[in-house]
């Protein structure tokens, strides 16, 4: 048994290609992330945003509203240059590039969002300004349900200062964070489902119609159930010993915080890394369609689920989780994720809990789908 794991390991490792889309990329892409997001906001002078206000808008009101925006800071500097117009000079000066955007305020009792955002570029400024708005408007829908459902909380919650809350990016626990931090998460969900070409190298070196080796492994006195076991425990030990390496290097030399709870940190990876696995045994396993197709269909479900996560756009699972968040509850770097949220930002163990638990409800059926798909098959001739 120690031979065919020794054995199986070495020509895993043989296997530049896969080796490299599952460990070495994601390495590669957390050092350019680093590269990117080094020194975010030292150097960013204040961004000028006119305000306009509804004519329904009372003085106390409107006071209030630029008050807030203008405490928002960032290094310790004034995020926000702030100044109330109306709404033909703030056209006029957004046209001009003497603004950068135009909130849009109405009275909080007419609907959702009492802000809305004009801009006309997309860039890292015009990026910010919608993050202002989504914060300050998440929190005013934070204040008009208590004060339809708990009136009486009204008092408590008048104490609270929602300008000073937008100054520091911090948790309910509060820990301060990094605006980034959720991109290195969603890294190593991805991280973790790139481990699907190893699953599906593993799975393919299982079938006599694919190459010599796997016609050679299907004749071998050696029962099909035990290479099945090697070939899935060498995947997933390859890959978690990845996904480690990956956390480290995040953690320890990136210095971006995930938290001091290595257990966790541990398991997570073990569940991600057999998703990642699972999943790619139970497409490889198909026979009779070519190897080409196969890793697009996996790159195809890998890159989408790591979409969703929020790798590419940062707003995305929040949108997702508001509008259908069954998605988040079945995608497995959503999954992944959030899991790390819990454990290095939110220190949430309920919703952790939850987390895992669909994570190995995913690995059971993954696992269990490419099992019976791998013992079903049988050779006329080999």
């Amino acid at each position: 048994m120690l031979q065919l794991f020794r054995y199986r390991i070495l020509s895993l490792l043989r296997e530049k290609t896969t080796i490299f889309w599952s460990i070495a990329f994601a390495l590669i892409l957390a050092t350019f992330f680093h590269f990117a997001f080094s020194g975010l906001g030292e150097d960013l002078k204040s961004i000028s945003v006119a305000v306009v206000f509804d004519e329904a808008v009372n003085q106390t009101e409107s006071e209030s509203v630029v008050k807030s925006l203008k405490q928002i800071e960032s290094n310790n500097k004034k995020l926000l240059h702030v100044k109330t117009e109306s709404e033909e000079d703030a056209k006029r000066d957004l046209k001009n590039k003497k603004v950068k955007g135009i909130y849009y305020y109405t009275p909080i009792a007419t609907g959702e969002n009492p802000i809305r955002l004009c801009v006309l570029g997309s860039g890292l400024e015009e990026s910010i300004l919608q993050s202002v708005m989504e914060s300050y408007n998440n929190q005013m829908r934070v204040y008009t349900t208590v004060m339809l459902e708990k009136p009486q909380k009204m008092s408590e919650l008048m104490k609270f200062d929602y300008g000073k809350s937008m100054v520091v990016e911090s948790t309910i626990t509060g820990k301060e964070v990094q605006s980034y931090t959720q991109y290195f998460l969603a890294l190593i969900g991805m991280a973790c489902m790139f481990g699907c070409f190893i699953g599906m190298d593993s799975a393919s070196k299982l079938q006599a119609n694919v190459g010599a080796l796997g016609a050679r492994r299907c004749i071998t006195s050696t029962s099909k159930a035990k290479l099945i076991f090697v070939d899935v425990f060498v995947a997933f030990f390859v890959q978690f010993i990845s996904v480690l390496v990956l956390m480290a290097y995040i953690k320890g030399v990136l210095k971006i915080d995930l938290g001091n709870h290595i257990g966790y940190l541990v398991l997570i990876a073990a569940l991600g890394s057999m998703i990642g696995v699972s999943l790619g045994m139970l497409v490889g396993s198909i026979g009779k369609v070519k190897e080409g197709a196969k890793i697009g269909i996996l790159l195809t479900i890998s890159l989408t689920s790591s979409f969703l996560s929020g790798l590419m756009v940062s707003s995305i699972k929040g949108t997702i989780e508001q509008n259908c968040p069954i998605i988040n509850r079945i995608n497995p770097s959503s999954l992944i994720s959030d899991a790390l949220y819990c454990v290095g930002v939110y220190e949430d163990m309920g919703r952790l809990q939850v987390d895992l638990l669909l994570m190995l409800l995913l690995v059971v059926l993954l696992y269990l789908g490419s099992f019976v798909m791998m013992r079903r098959v049988r050779y006329d001739n080999i």
